[in-house]
C-alpha cells in the first residue's frame, strides 16, 4: 500500500509538472488579454450600455447577475453577466410544470434574455473580469464555487490557468462532447495552451457569432 501511495504521489507530481504554466500563460497571455479588450472597448462599451438599458426597461430586476466562480489557483471571484431571467423565475417554472398557462420554451427567460443567451451576448460583461485579471479571453469554462473539489488532482491542474470567456471546447471539433470529455479538454488546455490554440478558439467564437460554420 505504501509503495502504491508513493507511485500515485509521483504520478501526480509528474502531471502537475507537465501542467505548470508556461511563460505564455504566466506573462504573455494576461497582457495580451487586456490589450485586446482595451482595443475593442470603443465597440463593446456602447453595446454593453445599450443592452443594459434594454434589460432595465423590459423587465424588473438588476441589469447584471454575479455568479461566484472558481478562478486562478482556486480563488473565487464574481463573474458578471447580463440578467436573462425573470426575478420570479422559480415560480414561473413551477407554474409551467404544474400545467398552468405559460410561455413556450423556458418560461424563466425574459424575451431579451432568450436573445442574449442565443447570441451569447449575456457573457459580454465578462470583459470586465478579464480587465481585472480574474478571467482570460480563452480558457477552461469557469466553474461555480462549491461545484468542484479543489483538492483533487484534476481540479488543481485546471485551476492553474484562468477561466476563459471562450472555452477551448467551443471549437467545432468538440461538439457533442460529454462532461468527462470536456474536462479532459480543459486538462489538455492547461498543459498545452498556446497562442495558436487561443487564436483558433477566438476565431471559432467569432464565426459562431456571425453564423458561420467553418473554422
Amino acid at each position: 500500500m505504501a509503495l502504491e501511495g508513493m507511485a500515485m504521489d509521483t504520478e501526480f507530481r509528474d502531471a502537475t509538472r507537465m501542467a505548470r504554466p508556461s511563460v505564455y500563460l504566466r506573462v504573455v497571455k494576461p497582457v495580451l488579454d487586456k490589450v485586446l479588450v482595451m482595443i475593442t472597448l470603443p465597440m463593446t462599451l456602447p453595446m454593453i450600455a445599450v443592452i443594459a438599458l434594454v434589460v432595465r426597461l423590459t423587465s424588473a430586476g438588476p441589469v447584471f447577475l454575479q455568479l461566484t466562480c472558481l478562478g486562478l489557483d482556486g480563488r473565487t471571484f464574481r463573474q458578471l453577466r447580463f440578467r436573462s431571467v425573470h426575478m420570479d423565475a422559480a415560480s414561473r417554472q413551477f407554474r409551467a410544470q404544474t400545467g398552468q398557462p405559460g410561455a413556450a420554451g423556458d418560461v424563466r427567460l425574459t424575451p431579451v434574455g432568450r436573445f442574449l443567451i442565443r447570441s451569447q451576448l449575456n457573457t459580454l460583461p465578462q470583459i470586465f473580469n478579464v480587465l481585472l485579471g480574474q478571467m482570460s479571453l480563452v480558457g477552461p469554462q469557469a466553474e461555480p464555487a462549491n461545484s468542484m473539489d479543489t483538492t483533487s488532482s484534476v481540479a488543481r491542474i485546471i485551476l492553474r490557468v484562468r477561466p476563459g470567456l471562450f472555452a477551448p471546447d467551443h471549437l467545432p471539433a468538440a461538439a457533442g462532447l460529454t462532461p468527462a470529455d470536456r474536462q479532459a479538454v480543459a486538462l489538455a488546455y492547461a498543459a498545452k495552451a498556446s497562442f495558436g490554440l487561443d487564436l483558433r478558439v477566438l476565431l471559432a467564437a467569432l464565426a459562431r457569432f456571425f453564423g458561420r460554420s467553418a473554422i
